[in-house]
This record gives C-alpha cells, sequence and structure tokens, in this order.
C-alpha cells in the first residue's frame, strides 16, 4: 500500500465545486481491510508496533489516514487519536483498564460492523484530504461506548462514580465541524443520558450521526457529569465505525466556486449561500443517480419536501449558467 504524507482521516469536504452532473458514489469504511490482512482476531494496532499511521486508498476519490498517537515515554504508552482494534470482549463486570480498553460494547455478533473498530481518546479529530484534490463529504458514521467507558458508568470504579437518575448524569461526545479554523456546526450524542429517570440508559449498541453540515476538520470530545480536581473521571474514551462517504464517480473541474447548503439534514427547503447571482434552475441526484427537478420560491429556496429521506446532491444552475454542486441529507 502506497503511503502519502498526509496528516489524517482523508474525509471531509471544505467546500463545493462548480463540476458537470454526474452519478455520485457512496461508500463505507468499516475498517474490515485490515482483518486478517495484519490485524488479526484480539489485536490491536495503536503506535506500539511502528505503524505511526493506517492508510487506505479507496476507490474512486477516497483517500484516508488514521493517525496513533503511542507515546514512547515512562516506557510506552496509547497518548491520543486513534487505535484500531479486532479485540473482542464486552461482558458486563466491573471495569478492568487492561481488558476492556481496546474493545467496544457492542455484540459484534448481532451488529452489522464487522470485527474492526476504531477507538478514539477525547480530542481525536480528522482532516479532509480529498484523493484526487476534489471534494467528498462525510454523510454519517456509527459511534459507539467502549467496554471500558459502558461498564465504569454501570458499575462505578476506583476513579469514577457508577451513573444513576439521581445524579442526572450524561456522558456526552460532542462533533464539531471547523472550515479554515472557524466552527461551524456541531452535533452532541449522548453515550448515557440520567436525565429522565426511567429512561435513563447506557448506550450498549451502535448509534448512527448524520452530519449537519460539510466543514475541512472534525472534532471529537467527550464530556462527562463526573468530574473531579484533574478533569473527567468517567474513561474518555469512545468507538467509530461505518464511516459513509459520498463524491461524484468522475469529475471534470472548471472554475471552483464556494456554496453551502442548509439546513443540512433538510425537512422542508434548502437555502444555499456563497453564489453570487440569482439561481437559476435546480435538481438534485438520489443515491441510485436519479435526477430530481427542484422547485424555488422567491427567495432562490428550493423545496425538497417530497423527496425521502437520504442522501442527496443537489445541482444548482445561476443566471450567468454556472453550475454548482453540493450534497446534503433529507429527514
Amino acid at each position: 500500500m502506497k503511503i502519502k504524507n498526509i496528516i489524517l482521516i482523508a474525509f471531509f469536504s471544505i467546500s463545493t465545486v462548480a463540476i458537470k452532473a454526474q452519478t455520485p458514489t457512496v461508500y463505507t469504511w468499516g475498517f474490515e481491510e485490515f482483518y486478517q490482512n495484519g490485524l488479526d482476531s484480539g489485536q490491536v494496532w495503536d503506535g506500539s508496533e511502528g505503524k505511526k499511521s493506517i492508510i487506505l486508498d479507496l476507490p474512486d476519490y477516497f483517500n484516508m489516514e488514521i493517525l496513533t498517537g503511542w507515546d514512547t515515554s515512562w516506557g510506552g504508552y496509547w497518548s491520543k487519536n486513534w487505535v484500531l482494534t479486532a479485540k473482542d470482549y464486552n461482558t458486563e463486570e466491573p471495569s478492568d483498564f487492561a481488558k476492556h480498553i481496546y474493545t467496544v460494547k457492542p455484540d459484534i455478533d448481532n451488529e452489522n460492523t464487522g470485527r474492526v473498530h476504531a477507538i478514539g481518546k477525547s480530542g481525536a479529530y480528522i482532516l479532509n484530504r480529498p484523493k484526487y484534490k476534489e471534494f467528498q463529504d462525510i454523510a454519517y458514521f456509527k459511534v459507539a461506548n467502549t467496554t471500558f467507558a459502558y461498564n465504569s458508568m454501570k458499575f462505578g470504579d476506583n476513579f469514577a462514580k457508577k451513573f444513576t437518575p439521581a445524579d442526572y448524569d450524561t456522558f456526552v461526545l460532542s462533533v464539531k465541524v471547523y472550515t479554515k479554523d472557524s466552527f461551524i456546526a456541531e452535533k452532541r450524542v449522548y453515550l448515557a443520558d440520567f436525565r429522565l429517570g426511567i429512561n435513563s440508559y447506557i448506550a450498549s449498541n451502535w448509534i448512527e450521526v448524520i452530519m449537519p453540515l460539510s466543514g475541512d476538520s472534525i472534532t471529537f470530545t467527550l464530556e462527562s457529569s463526573d468530574n473531579g480536581d484533574f478533569g473527567m473521571n468517567t474513561p474518555a474514551y469512545f468507538a467509530l465505525d461505518e464511516i459513509t462517504l459520498i463524491g461524484p464517480a468522475s469529475v471534470k473541474k472548471i472554475p471552483s466556486q464556494n456554496v453551502l447548503v442548509y439546513p443540512n439534514p433538510a425537512t422542508d427547503q434548502l437555502n444555499f449561500k456563497n453564489i453570487p447571482v440569482s439561481i437559476s434552475k435546480a435538481s438534485c441526484i438520489d443515491a441510485l443517480g436519479r435526477k430530481l427537478e427542484l422547485t424555488l420560491n422567491s427567495q432562490g429556496s428550493a423545496n425538497v419536501s417530497h423527496l425521502k429521506s437520504g442522501i442527496y446532491w443537489v445541482e444548482l444552475q445561476d443566471i450567468k449558467g454556472v453550475t454548482y454542486r453540493s450534497s446534503f441529507i433529507k429527514n
């Protein structure tokens, strides 16, 4: 596999470009290329084996790289970013760092996510690095609790408390999107929520996260209601899998244009920003490549209420004949 000098996972788009109409490509990466290809059952790649980065060259545009975060001081330890793991241990029992840190709570045999997962520490991040300098968007991905964090919240341990409704405990994954170092959107995912009494839970399954907007970077930060003098007491780990990317099958470039679609996901109306002149026509392409016309109102927004839930690519044409494109999720 050819290693390229990129700095993290290649996925999230900073902006869209004006292009010819193309059928979108949808690709889901579940890390399974590495299973039985060096990462066997029960093994972990955390950087201690010398892998500072793990790269996957995907079809068409998609190109991803994960940085591990192994620190050689103090005898060596995982200090930041990501690991890939094929460990399978999700028994509910008092938390044990050695057994549980690199494992995921969801039952592998009952989840359609394969046997390899990424485990991230709070503060892990990804940057967009499209393979051919074109745009690609992340549509959604799945997150879950690690066995270590789950058991710590369920039973408590030497460092962290047992979660209870009486304390309104929460464990939240904050997913923040940035463009050019400017914050543009946030998605908050509750991995545990004890604010609602009888409906309290610690998530034991994979949770699908639909991204609200595209950006050039994304960060994952964990927050807990259980904090002490040295910060968060709850183990600051989460699992990531099944990253779904979208991009055109092929691209013939014409001059680059910035365009923002919002809200994303959309329910009834889709708005557009950063187009210098009025839009004259709008359409969209679904994941099967079918083209559907969109009706524009007097403000230049498009009606999407009739579309089925899913991933779409919107195509816009301004009064000068320039074609723009972006992607969005329909609720």
